[in-house]
């Protein structure tokens, strides 16, 4: 009985079944030009991911949710530093996704996500799902998430309660990264806002038809220390918690233009623009009699005080 699989326009394996072993006339598989590592291999490809789709399994991927961004509203101008529920979280949000699971053909009902302390023992924390892509934090475990080593894990269940599990050992991160200095720290060179001052800027909107924009001066995030999120430190510290998908970066910047040796380590500074915290830019400074609560602490001091 003479049998052959067909892959293109060539025969892959052609036998003979004499008696009950296979014999492999290779002669005439050259023939019809076969090439022995480029199809042997592109089967034994397709074969692997044929075996991946139908096979049941659970894959996942984490990461922690991102800090940085709400380093700017955290700020607090009143009290010249960041607000504490920035600085001490209730806790970390992990963000876990088992989209990569199969069920082998069928439908996956529900993600049982477990996560159990390695740092901390006593941490042990179950969130169930009917997605597969879920936050775990504090408000739906009822524990708080902090840094450490977690053993976690996902059990997926299909629809004819079939169950496949896996697990990973993970480390939640978080990284502190703190800019002081003078202006080549705070970004004065890189406002948030540009500022349009002369014909050649009123000339060029209008050209784009922004017959509105008149001249108008440039603004910063802390406008008082012209501290920018274009600063070096600020995008040095975004990078860095761009790239890493298990950590996060909580920022502190209290670097401010015109500051000194001295406004780093003991001595209070008013700041390279005096304005009332929420006043339009053109506000007049305040008055020399409450000077003293709104000075600029100094910088070390500040970090101290923050953390």
């Amino acid at each position: 009985m003479n049998a052959k699989i067909e892959m293109s326009s060539f025969s892959i394996v052609h036998y003979q079944r004499v008696t009950k072993n296979l014999t492999f006339d290779l002669e005439s598989l050259y023939q019809r030009g076969f090439q022995p590592y480029k199809h042997l291999i592109t089967f034994g490809i397709l074969f692997f991911f044929t075996t991946l789709t139908y096979s049941q399994s659970a894959r996942f991927t984490w990461s922690v949710d991102d800090r940085y961004k709400d380093s700017w509203n955290a700020w607090s101008e009143v009290d010249y530093s960041y607000k504490s529920s920035y600085v001490h979280p209730e806790g970390f949000k992990l963000i876990v996704d088992g989209s990569s699971s199969q069920g082998g053909g069928e439908k996956i009902e529900r993600y049982i996500w477990r996560l159990k302390g390695k740092t901390q023992p006593e941490f042990v924390a179950f969130k169930e799902s009917l997605v597969p892509k879920v936050v775990i934090n504090q408000s739906n475990i009822g524990a708080k998430l902090k840094e450490g080593k977690f053993t976690l894990s996902l059990k997926i269940i299909t629809s004819t309660g079939k169950v496949s599990e896996s697990e990973q050992t993970i480390e939640i991160q978080d990284y502190l990264i703190v800019s002081i200095g003078d202006s080549f720290s705070s970004g004065e060179g890189n406002p948030d806002v540009e500022g349009k001052y002369t014909l050649a800027d009123l000339m060029k909107d209008a050209c784009q038809g922004k017959v509105d924009e008149k001249i108008k001066k440039e603004d910063w995030e802390c406008r008082r220390c012209h501290r920018s999120k274009w600063s070096a430190p600020a995008l040095t510290a975004q990078r860095i918690e761009e790239k890493g998908k298990h950590s996060s970066v909580t920022f502190f910047s209290f670097a401010c233009s015109g500051a000194r040796t001295e406004h780093l380590i003991d001595t209070e500074y008013r700041g390279i623009e005096f304005t009332m915290p929420g006043t339009p830019n053109d506000e007049p400074p305040l008055p020399d009699h409450i000077k003293p609560k709104r000075v600029v602490p100094p910088q070390l001091e500040s970090v101290k005080d923050a953390v």
